[in-house]
């Protein structure tokens, strides 16, 4: 195990842990139940998928290499569906599951077929009355602006890292496990730089 890594994860331990998981939606111009194809989407934003290439870098020791990713979509109803699941237990399930079917299978997580699939296979009861209905829409809208106003996030994963009264910490976008290790020292430290 890299020592950075081990690192990370005995200074984790010693921070006072709370986790607070927000519901930060991807591309929220996209109309709701529907996508763009990846890289057409890639070319109107930013000229291109290049961007994606350090992604793809860091991600595949992991696991995550970004395969099959051929969607950009509205995750509206993702975040729902990982709501509903949070209620039986399931949440972290539901997430690993929605990242493997979008990027590493190629499927469109946009669509309510796909996250009834996935509700279905998590065993969640009612997923598919639940997806069709509109519970968890305002929540979930209303945890996407917090995050934006209150928070400042911008971008996803984003994680805000402090223990107790020091200064907070945030990380925004995939970061190194240096990263974690050198801000949980500062945090474990009394937010000293």
């Amino acid at each position: 195990m890299d020592n950075a890594f081990r690192l990370a994860v005995r200074l984790a331990r010693r921070a006072t842990q709370q986790h607070k998981r927000r519901e930060q939606q991807l591309s929220v111009k996209i109309r709701v139940n529907v996508s763009e194809e990846y890289l057409a989407y890639n070319r109107r934003r930013w000229g291109g998928d290049g961007w994606t290439n350090d992604l793809r870098r860091s991600g595949a020791p992991d696991g995550a290499t970004f395969k099959d990713w051929q969607w950009w979509p509205n995750t509206l109803h993702a975040h729902r569906l990982v709501a509903l699941a949070k209620k039986h237990g399931k949440g972290h399930e539901a997430n690993a599951m929605l990242f493997q079917k979008s990027y590493e299978e190629g499927q469109n997580i946009s669509r309510l077929d796909t996250l009834v699939d996935v509700g279905e296979q998590l065993g969640l009861p009612g997923v598919t009355a639940y997806l069709s209905g509109q519970e968890g829409l305002d929540e979930v809208r209303q945890d996407d602006a917090f995050g934006k106003r209150e928070l400042n996030i911008s971008g996803v994963p984003f994680f805000i890292i402090s223990s107790g009264s020091s200064k907070r910490y945030a990380l925004s976008g995939a970061q190194p496990v240096k990263a974690f290790a050198s801000t949980f020292e500062k945090v474990l430290a009394g937010g000293a730089a």
